[in-house]
C-alpha cells in the first residue's frame, strides 16, 4: 500500500464585510435604506458619516462598553423623533416592540464601527408616528377642487421623476402661487417630501422651494398639523444644504442670511435672530447657540462645532486661572504643588465632553514676554502641561538655579528682578536639558543672521521636543522673535542717543551706538535694523563734526523722525546757554529763533554763528 496522501486543508471562504445593521427595523426599513427623498441612486455608503445627530454616532462608535441604554436614551433624542408625542414613544408598538425596544435590538446588533444611519432613524420615526404627525397618514379637512396648475405640475413629477424640467416649474409654481387649502397642500407634501425617486439635489430643491412657501404664506400656523408632519424633512433638508454649502467654502453667517428665514421653521425664531446679529462673536449668545445646538439637527450641524470652541474657551480661562499661582508665587515650588495644581486642572477637565472637538485648536499662553500663540493643541489635557510649563519657565527663566535663558531670549527680555523662590531641580531638568542642546545647535559662528539661527533650531525640533515636550512654547515663541529683535535694536538705539532724563555728548552717544553695533544681537539681526542704526551713527557723526547730516530714505519714517527729535538734546550739551531752560527741539527752536532776529541787526554776527548750529538743521526741519 502507498502511503496515505496527507489531507488538504480546506480554504478560507473570504468573509463578507459587515452591513449596517437597519436590517432589524423590518418594514418600510429596508426600503429606506434606500434613502428619504434622496432615491435609489444615492444609497448610503456604509461607515458614512450621515447621521443628523453627529454626537451621538460618534458616542455610539466608540463606546461599545458603555451602558445600553444609555446610548438608547441617546438615540431617543435624535431630531428624528421630535415630533413624536412622549406618550407615542413611549406605549406604541410596531410588530410588538415598542420605539425603545427596537433601538436597543438595533445598537445591539451593531458591528463593531457601525452606527444606526439616518434612513433607519427616519424609517423608524414613520412607523411610531401617531397618525395626526406623519404626512403618509395626513387627512384634509375636507375633500376640495384639485388646484389645476398644480395637479398638472404633480403629475409630470410622477410621470418623470428624475427629470429637472418639473422640479423646476414646480419650484417655480410655489414662488408665486397663492395659499393652498389642506387638501392640496397635503397632496403636494405626500408628492414630493416624500419622493423616493427623486435625486437628492432634487428633493432638497423642491423641499427648500416648500419650506419658503410656507414661510411666505405662513402655513405654519394655518395648517400645523401639517407643518408639524413636515417638521423632520425640513430639518433634514435644512442640515445637508449647511453641510453641503460648508464643504464648499460657506460661512456660517452666509448661511444664516441666505436660509435665516427657513431656519425658523425648526429652530427658535428669537434664537436665530439673536444668533445671526451676533455670527461674528458668538460667545455673547451663547446661550440660544445651545438651545439651537440641542434643538434640531441643523442646529446641531451649525453649532455643535460651535458650542465646543465655546466651552473648551471657558474651559482654557479657568484653567489658566488655576495654573497661574505657580507664576506669579515666591514660595518654593515642589513637584507635590505642581501635581496639585494639575490634578485640580484635570479635574476640571473631566467634566467637558470634547467629543465634538475634530480639528486641532490653537491657544494663547502667557510666556516670557507676554502672549503666545500655540497653534494645533490636540485637547485640555495638552493644555494643561503646556500651561503649567509657560507659568514655571516665566518664572525661573534666566534665574540663579532656574532655567537656562537662550541667547536670543536674553536679547529681547529684560532681567528678571523681585522674588521668584526656589524650583526643585527635577521640575526643570529635562528643559534645561533641551535648552543646552539648542545652545550648542546656535553657537555656530557660520550662522551670520537670526533667519539662519531660527532655521537650525527648526531643523532640529524633533530632537529637541525628545528631550522636552513642551519645548513647543519656545518655538512659538521664536516664531516672532525676529520681529522683536529688530523692535529691541531700534529700541536700544533710541536709548544711546540724549532725552531729557539723559543728556549726552557727541562722543558718549558714539560710544554707546557702537558698542550695540558691535554685539551679537545686531550681528544677526535683521538687515532693516542695521541700516537703521547704521543711518543713525552717520547722523551723529555728521553733528559731531560740525556738518549737516545727509538726509536719508528713511527720513518721513516714524522711528527716524523720534531719532532726529533726540539729537535735538545734543543742544544743551552743545550751546549751555539755550534760553528759558527749555531742553530738545523746543530749546533748540528758540535758540535759532533768537539766531535770526540778532542776525537781521548783526550780520557778522549771524554768520560767524551759523557754522556752530548747521549740524541742528536737519533736526529743526
Amino acid at each position: 500500500m502507498g502511503k496515505p496522501k496527507a489531507a488538504k486543508m480546506p480554504k478560507a471562504k473570504p468573509q463578507p464585510a459587515p452591513k449596517r445593521a437597519t436590517s432589524a427595523a423590518s418594514g418600510s426599513t429596508a426600503q429606506a435604506q434606500k434613502g428619504d427623498g434622496a432615491g435609489a441612486s444615492n444609497p448610503v455608503p456604509p461607515g458614512a458619516a450621515v447621521s443628523l445627530d453627529d454626537h451621538v454616532a460618534k458616542r455610539a462608535r466608540v463606546s461599545r462598553g458603555r451602558d445600553l441604554q444609555t446610548l438608547v436614551n441617546r438615540a431617543l433624542d435624535n431630531p428624528h423623533f421630535k415630533h413624536i408625542p412622549e406618550n407615542t414613544r413611549i406605549n406604541k408598538e410596531v410588530e410588538g416592540l415598542t420605539l425603545r425596544a427596537r433601538l436597543s435590538e438595533l445598537i445591539e446588533n451593531l458591528p463593531a464601527g457601525s452606527r444606526i444611519g439616518t434612513c433607519t432613524y427616519a424609517s423608524l420615526a414613520r412607523q411610531y408616528s401617531d397618525g395626526s404627525s406623519c404626512i403618509e397618514n395626513l387627512k384634509p379637512a375636507k375633500v376640495s377642487v384639485p388646484d389645476a396648475r398644480l395637479k398638472a405640475i404633480l403629475q409630470k413629477l410622477d410621470d418623470a421623476p428624475g427629470a429637472a424640467r418639473p422640479c423646476r416649474m414646480l419650484q417655480m409654481y410655489l414662488g408665486h402661487c397663492g395659499a393652498l387649502d389642506d387638501y392640496n397642500l397635503i397632496a403636494l407634501c405626500k408628492s414630493t417630501l416624500n419622493a423616493r425617486q427623486l435625486s437628492k439635489p432634487a428633493w432638497e430643491a423642491n423641499t427648500l422651494a416648500i419650506m419658503q412657501y410656507f414661510v411666505r404664506l405662513d402655513v405654519r400656523s394655518k395648517y400645523h398639523a401639517v407643518y408639524q408632519a413636515c417638521l423632520p424633512l425640513f430639518d433634514k433638508c435644512l442640515a445637508q444644504t449647511f453641510n453641503d454649502l460648508k464643504k464648499s467654502g460657506a460661512q456660517l453667517s452666509t448661511f444664516l442670511g441666505t436660509h435665516g428665514k427657513m431656519l425658523t421653521l425648526v429652530c427658535p425664531e428669537a434664537d436665530i435672530a439673536e444668533i445671526s446679529a451676533h455670527a461674528d462673536d458668538l460667545s455673547s449668545v451663547s446661550a440660544a447657540v445651545c438651545r439651537v445646538c440641542n434643538g434640531s439637527a441643523v442646529g446641531n450641524a451649525m453649532m455643535a462645532s460651535k458650542v465646543v470652541e465655546m466651552q473648551t474657551k471657558r474651559i482654557s480661562s479657568d484653567i489658566a486661572d488655576i495654573v497661574k499661582p505657580l507664576r506669579e508665587g515666591v514660595g518654593k515650588v515642589t513637584p507635590a504643588i505642581v501635581n496639585d495644581i494639575r490634578e485640580k486642572a484635570w479635574e476640571l477637565c473631566a467634566n467637558v465632553d470634547d467629543a465634538g472637538q475634530t480639528t486641532d485648536r490653537d491657544i494663547h499662553v502667557t510666556f516670557l514676554l507676554g502672549d503666545v500663540k500655540l497653534k494645533d493643541v490636540p485637547d485640555l489635557e495638552t493644555e494643561v502641561e503646556l500651561r503649567i510649563a509657560a507659568a514655571l519657565k516665566s518664572r525661573f527663566w534666566n534665574r540663579s538655579g532656574g532655567l537656562v535663558g537662550l541667547d536670543y531670549e536674553k536679547w529681547v527680555c529684560d532681567h528678571p528682578t523681585g522674588e521668584a523662590g526656589e524650583v526643585e531641580a527635577e521640575l526643570i531638568h529635562e528643559w534645561n536639558t533641551a535648552r543646552t542642546l539648542v545652545q550648542d545647535l546656535v553657537r555656530n559662528p557660520k550662522d551670520d543672521t537670526f533667519s539662519e539661527m531660527r532655521a537650525i533650531i527648526t531643523r532640529n525640533k524633533s530632537a529637541i521636543l525628545g528631550l522636552d515636550k513642551t519645548f513647543t512654547l519656545e518655538l512659538s515663541f521664536l516664531e516672532g522673535a525676529e520681529a522683536l529683535v529688530e523692535e529691541t535694536v531700534l529700541r536700544r538705539t533710541l536709548g544711546c542717543l540724549p532725552s531729557q532724563s539723559q543728556l549726552l555728548t557727541f562722543q558718549e552717544s558714539l560710544r554707546m551706538l557702537s558698542d550695540l553695533n558691535k554685539s551679537d544681537m545686531c550681528k544677526k539681526a535683521p538687515e532693516a535694523a542695521k541700516e537703521r542704526i547704521t543711518s543713525v551713527i552717520r547722523v551723529v557723526n555728521s553733528m559731531a563734526r560740525g556738518q549737516v547730516p545727509e538726509g536719508s530714505k528713511d527720513l518721513t519714517a516714524v522711528f527716524f523722525s523720534q531719532a532726529l527729535t533726540r539729537c535735538s538734546y545734543f543742544m544743551n550739551v552743545t550751546f549751555v546757554g539755550a534760553k528759558g531752560g527749555l531742553v530738545g527741539k523746543p530749546s533748540l527752536d528758540a535758540y535759532l529763533q533768537d539766531l535770526s532776529s540778532r542776525m537781521d541787526e548783526d550780520e557778522a554776527f549771524g554768520i560767524s554763528v551759523i557754522e556752530k548750529v548747521k549740524c541742528f538743521f536737519l533736526v529743526a526741519e
